[in-house]
């Protein structure tokens, strides 16, 4: 009997060892085929989001390509600007969701090429995004001494006007015997004259500003900046024949008094 209750509580205890295995392997079996679904599940959110991305790389690329075109105008300029911003904001759109992929890639339990396919994703967006901030670096710094120079060129141009009216309309009294008179007629011109010759050195460091970003400027918009500069420019020298003519006029009346 003994001998028999022995044997019995082997067999009792191998049971249990069994049942136990078959249980852990039960287990591990229901583990691994909810792993395999949450891979499954992730594995597609992963596939679905790449290729949204992709396409939109593939659009920039060849926006990229392309180049940024040269404006014509200051309003084509601000609007070219306003396009490279939000190129920029694409971008980093873009890669909040690249890293949201990603994500999903590193929960995959089982081996995948997920992260070489976002490591050749991520590469592909960083050249577009490097090429989104210079667009706008330069767009920005061209606006910026674009209306600059207009800004200036509009304040010298309605200067030159106004000051070649005040030659024209006014007239210089030569005929009169007062030489305090002429005396006051002549430091009016010459006052008139260091302000013209304070213009024409703005009207120079306009014309090398203007050469400067003409280099980005599409030919026709460099022609017209360059013309609005020589044309202010020859303004400026009829002012100053005009002025210097009747401050020569003056003197030489003054010298006869």
């Amino acid at each position: 009997d003994d001998a028999d209750n022995v044997e019995a509580e082997q067999l009792r205890m191998e049971v249990e060892r069994l049942r136990s295995s078959v249980l852990a392997l039960n287990h591990a079996v229901d583990n691994q085929i909810s792993s395999v679904g949450r891979d499954l599940v992730n594995w597609q959110e992963y596939k679905s989001g790449l290729q949204e991305i992709k396409p939109w790389v593939e659009q920039a690329e060849v926006k990229v390509t392309m180049g940024m075109p040269k404006p014509v105008s200051l309003q084509e300029a601000q609007q070219l600007l306003d396009s490279a911003r939000d190129f920029e904001q694409q971008c980093e759109g873009q890669l909040t969701k690249l890293q949201g992929v990603a994500a999903l890639g590193q929960q995959i339990t089982c081996r995948t090429n997920a992260a070489d396919e976002v490591d050749a994703v991520h590469s592909r967006w960083t050249a577009v995004h490097d090429q989104a901030l210079q667009w706008g670096t330069r767009l920005e710094k061209l606006v910026g001494t674009w209306q600059e120079i207009d800004g200036q060129a509009r304040g010298v141009d309605e200067w030159l006007q106004k000051g070649q009216r005040a030659i024209d309309e006014t007239p210089v009294h030569i005929n009169t015997t007062s030489v305090s008179k002429l005396e006051k007629e002549m430091a009016r011109l010459k006052a008139i004259n260091e302000e013209v010759s304070e213009k024409q050195g703005q009207l120079a460091t306009l014309t090398t500003v203007s050469d400067n970003i003409s280099q980005g400027l599409a030919l026709e918009g460099a022609s017209a900046i360059k013309g609005q500069v020589a044309e202010m420019k020859a303004k400026a020298n009829r002012l100053a024949e005009s002025v210097r003519g009747k401050i020569n006029n003056v003197s030489d009346t003054i010298l006869t008094r």
